[in-house]
């Protein structure tokens, strides 16, 4: 999803997300862990700090890399939803082989003078995993379609070519940004991770950030913060 200016273009799609993360809050009080609800267990809060991973993805580029919602468990139910719809709870065999992929948000900001052009293909990101793990490259979904890795019933398409998830490359002109949701083929969480690369070799940093300054981001900044992240 691309805007012209620093409006809050996203605003609609946060919205839904607050109202579906506020449904989960109020239904699944124990959050999604192995533990059952009860009438004395309080209600679940979702973490007051999320992990991002920010830095330049080109000169004049900054990404901020990071979660759905910054809830682990709505998080995790989000992945398994949409791995399932797209019949991606496990890669297929081959190059993919490996676990369901994770999905994340990539927030881009053009602050330089200059379009940007950025590749969205396979290992356009890389999330490196702690101990030597397996990585996780960033996935390309519009090659997956393609070769018959996923399938996605028409509305679902819809929904993520609209943010960015089909695309192959995008166009950023100056002063704008995007908000893309991602799939990333490994389990490798944001958190835990020991990196994030680009392509060309470019390291991100690892920032603890308030939860609901990320929210904001979703829903647009300054350019003034985000030179600051």
């Amino acid at each position: 999803m691309q805007r012209d200016d620093w409006t809050p273009a996203v605003l609609a799609t946060a919205l839904i997300s607050l109202l579906t993360a506020a449904l989960v809050w109020v239904f699944f009080p124990a959050g999604f862990g192995d533990e059952e609800p009860g009438a004395t267990r309080p209600r679940r809060r979702p973490p007051d700090e999320v992990v991002v991973w920010t830095g330049e993805i080109q000169p004049g580029l900054k990404g901020v890399l990071g979660p759905i919602w910054g809830d682990p468990g709505p998080d995790l139910e989000h992945d398994r939803e949409l791995n399932e719809e797209l019949g991606l709870e496990e890669l297929a065999a081959g190059a993919d082989a490996g676990a369901a992929p994770r999905w994340y948000r990539l927030l881009l900001f053009n602050l330089g003078a200059a379009e940007q052009v950025l590749p969205l293909t396979d290992g356009a990101l890389t999330i490196a995993a702690p101990d030597g793990g397996p990585s996780a490259p960033m996935g390309s979904l519009s090659r997956w379609l393609r070769e018959g890795v996923a399938e996605a019933p028409p509305g679902l398409a819809f929904t993520l070519q609209s943010h960015g998830a089909l695309n192959e490359r995008l166009q950023l002109p100056p002063g704008t940004s995007a908000h893309l949701v991602l799939p990333f083929a490994g389990p490798v969480d944001l958190e835990d991770a020991e990196a994030v690369r680009t392509a060309e070799g470019r390291q991100l940093t690892r920032r603890p950030m308030e939860r609901l300054r990320y929210r904001r981001l979703l829903e647009g900044a300054d350019e003034e913060a985000l030179r600051d992240l």
